[in-house]
């Protein structure tokens, strides 16, 4: 009997997982643990051990197949090692359980897999699934799993986004976006939704929408007369008004601290863009956080990107280095940002 090995795997590791994740704590650790990415972790691990499972077999039931068989398993281990190794790493320092649960893992494996009947054809076919998930073919969350846990994603976020791990978001122009065309690349572990406040196009969340970092397309109409539209001129000469750091100041939203900003040119229109702090206070919460926004005018249309990591605000040293190592990442997805409608 043919078991499709996938959907074996989302089944296991999410029964193994059940009761654990349930009492396992909380943690405000780089990457953030919770349940969900706990049961996540969970379904990768099962993953990648069914996937060495199948290939041992292979090697084993068909001699011919060593040479690729080991190659496919070296492409994916060279690839996402680390981030199974980090996994590995970072539930074992919270307790023997998770050294429990991997054993039970291993063994319901072996018990499902182990009774496949496997076809030549079928063998090299899984072997070529495996090449193809080396260079990034892999179902959710799997794929985002690897990604987040990855150790030189973690230290260099924009790594991710320059390995060309990364997925694009295309408007139509339809609803919030009033009539733009645009895309815009993200990196492939983060989120992606419509945005829930008026005027905000869409929203991407770090960590498969269950991290820090926030980033928000906003577009907004200018306050102009029925059927005025400006001129590039008029653009100019309007960003050059506000691009001083007393009119960047009076546009910060209130309360907020100005702590840089200046003029820029993102697709080829004007604009600028401001770095500044905020300390909001949510229910009892005390939260801060660090926001860059780029701003350019298109037509009649603001458009806005706004990026952003946050915190508790007795953490602000933390979130201070949190930005800046997403920085550059900040500014790779903003200069990502292409307007279809004025290349139409």
């Amino acid at each position: 009997m043919k078991i499709n090995i996938g959907t074996l795997l989302v089944v296991t590791c999410g029964l193994a997982y059940q009761a654990w994740s349930a009492d396992y704590a909380v943690s405000e650790e780089e990457p953030v643990l919770t349940d969900a990415v706990i049961r996540d972790i969970g379904q990768t691990y099962g993953f990648q051990l069914g996937q060495s499972f199948s290939l041992n077999s292979i090697e084993q039931k068909f001699p011919e197949l060593v040479p690729q068989a080991r190659l496919a398993k070296l492409k994916f281990e060279s690839r996402f090692g680390s981030s199974i190794g980090n996994m590995d790493s970072v539930l074992s320092r919270r307790g023997e359980e998770w050294s429990k649960v991997k054993l039970e893992l291993k063994e319901k494996i072996s018990g499902l897999l182990g009774g496949q009947t496997t076809t030549l054809d079928a063998a090299k076919n899984f072997i070529e699934t495996v090449t193809k998930r080396a260079d990034g073919d892999i179902p959710s969350p799997v794929l985002e799993t690897l990604l987040i846990f990855n150790p030189s994603y973690i230290e260099k976020p924009e790594s991710e986004f320059l390995e060309n791990f990364k997925s694009r978001y295309t408007s139509d122009g339809s609803d919030k976006a009033k009539g733009v065309k645009f895309h815009l690349d993200y990196p492939k572990s983060w989120s992606s939704a419509n945005g829930n406040r008026p005027n905000v196009v869409r929203k991407f969340v770090s960590q498969n929408g269950r991290g820090f970092e926030i980033i928000l397309v906003t577009i907004k109409p200018l306050p102009l007369p029925s059927g005025q539209k400006p001129t590039e001129k008029d653009t100019e000469q309007m960003v050059a008004g506000i691009a001083t750091n007393e009119g960047l100041k009076e546009m910060l939203p209130a309360g907020a601290i100005f702590l840089s900003g200046g003029q820029l040119r993102l697709d080829g229109k004007p604009g600028f863009f401001q770095k500044y702090s905020l300390r909001q206070q949510q229910l009892d919460i005390a939260l801060s956080t660090l926001t860059v926004s780029y701003t350019i005018y298109y037509q009649t249309a603001m458009i806005q990107i706004q990026c952003q990591t946050g915190g508790e605000a007795e953490d602000e040293m933390i979130l201070k280095e949190r930005f800046k190592k997403f920085e550059t990442l900040f500014r790779l997805v903003a200069n990502s940002l292409v307007i279809e409608s004025q290349w139409k």
